[in-house]
């Protein structure tokens, strides 16, 4: 008894239940079940990090601009773009807290007790995604060009250039990724056929924020090194900024890297 004991695997069994006609069988390993629940508390976490982060930075940025650069275009996409990221982890957030996670909807892929305002959400929290991309970038597009515009002017077509390319990349995908996502919600389908062009959104939107980072990092130090061979041997608010700039940019640059994986 005690053999027999020692040797069952307590982890490998299975919950059983019925479908929705009360006679089909459905066995869910237990470690299926782990799985599920510990996604599901990660992405709130996840999320929930992110709709504060955003909505922190969202209150500073509001509060701490000045005056006379509210009405800046730069300054009403960096709005935009924290208001849509808030909405965007706000809306992935609540799929957690949906029908759509619930045990039997999840484990048998029996979606017809998910009310049409669970699809609306979903929908909608693909959609924002794409708003927000799109004024990211622009943003991002704004601020390069005003930072190279006083450069030689083959460079700064090159640059601009490259940034439009960049900035169709990654709306182009986000949108593909959108539509497809947002069909396979509303027929209740499965994504995994789809999976590429999820790989390609996140691809070209790591691929947007190292060409920015390069291009804020790199005229920072520029500007250093002509302050240097201009006789400025302290450090300066302009070392000190490309230094702190330098390690900001990495942190988001890793994060978007790691996701694109």
């Amino acid at each position: 008894m005690s053999s027999l004991t020692s040797t069952f695997d307590h982890k490998s069994q299975s919950a059983t239940f019925l479908m929705r006609d009360g006679v089909t069988p459905v066995a869910v390993p237990i470690s299926d079940i782990d799985d599920w629940f510990y996604y599901n508390t990660a992405l709130c976490i996840n999320y929930g990090s992110q709709v504060g982060a955003c909505f922190v930075m969202l209150v500073v940025t509001a509060v701490l601009t000045k005056e006379s650069k509210r009405r800046t275009p730069v300054y009403i996409l960096n709005l935009l773009s924290l208001i849509f990221g808030f909405l965007r982890a706000l809306l992935l957030s609540l799929y957690s807290a949906s029908p759509w996670a619930e045990f039997y909807a999840y484990f048998a892929f029996d979606f017809d007790d998910v009310p049409r305002s669970a699809y609306a959400t979903s929908v909608a929290g693909t959609v924002i995604p794409l708003l927000m991309t799109i004024t990211v970038n622009m943003s991002l597009f704004m601020q390069a060009y005003t930072v190279c515009k006083a450069m030689q002017k083959k460079w700064v077509y090159i640059i601009s250039f490259l940034s439009g390319l960049i900035f169709l990349l990654a709306v182009g995908f986000r949108f593909a990724q959108v539509v497809t996502n947002s069909l396979a919600i509303m027929s209740a389908g499965r994504y995994f056929h789809y999976a590429w062009i999820t790989v390609g959104t996140l691809a070209t939107e790591t691929i947007s924020i190292w060409y920015y980072s390069i291009i804020f990092t790199g005229k920072l130090l520029y500007t250093v090194y002509a302050r240097k061979n201009l006789g400025f041997q302290k450090w300066s608010y302009i070392q000190i900024l490309a230094a702190m700039g330098s390690c900001t940019m990495i942190i988001p640059c890793q994060f978007s890297s790691s996701s694109a994986r």
